[in-house]
């Protein structure tokens, strides 16, 4: 279904570059009152600069402009958000979240990167926290909360940073079990014992 107000979708195509793959083809669909729902399979990378909901599978990378509202599912490989973002997101590699995105819902990536301004619930490997975040934060790797990082909510990691000067504000655990100790390699003998012999 689409739908528009004044303004036509604009669809760019780029020209093919001879000395750039095939598979790095950038689709961008662009236009200030386009509003686009629906259910779309995107092969290489897209960029948004329009309002889309529904559900999105993107081969390659989503990019959602300055001008990108996107209500939607997606699945994709990278993610790189300046506009804004609300749903269930699915990346198999890295997730970026500029100082201007904002990001409401639920994101599970490899590793993630936040600015500012998110509002989720995220399972990562590693992530570094530069700006605001609020959810809770699981990562089977490593978390940064660098000096300027600001976190409210929950926090389970394997590994975490927390720089002089950031905040953070609720509840924070190790997913690492303490590391049992190794059994002796010989019997132990206490000392005021003696073995006799026959």
């Amino acid at each position: 279904m689409l739908q528009r107000d004044a303004d036509k979708a604009n669809v760019i195509h780029p020209k093919p570059d001879p000395r750039r793959s095939k598979s790095s083809n950038l689709l961008a669909i662009v236009g200030d009152h386009t509003k686009v729902h629906g259910k779309f399979e995107i092969s290489n990378s897209i960029q948004i600069e329009c309002e889309i909901g529904g559900q999105l599978r993107v081969g390659e990378k989503l990019v959602i402009g300055a001008n990108g509202v996107v209500h939607a599912d997606v699945e994709t490989v990278d993610a790189i958000i300046y506009g804004e973002y609300e749903g269930d997101l699915v990346a198999t590699g890295r997730v970026e979240i500029t100082a201007t995105g904002r990001v409401r819902g639920s994101i599970k990536t490899n590793s993630l990167i936040i600015a500012e301004g998110v509002h989720a619930d995220v399972e990562t490997v590693d992530a570094i926290i530069y700006g605001e975040y609020e959810g809770d934060l699981v990562a089977t790797g490593r978390v940064e909360i660098t000096a300027t990082g600001r976190v409210r909510g929950s926090i389970k990691t394997n590994s975490l940073i927390i720089a002089e000067g950031a905040l953070c504000n609720g509840r924070v655990a190790l997913l690492q079990e303490p590391v049992a100790a190794a059994p002796p390699s010989r019997p132990f003998t206490p000392v005021h014992e003696t073995a006799v012999s026959a």
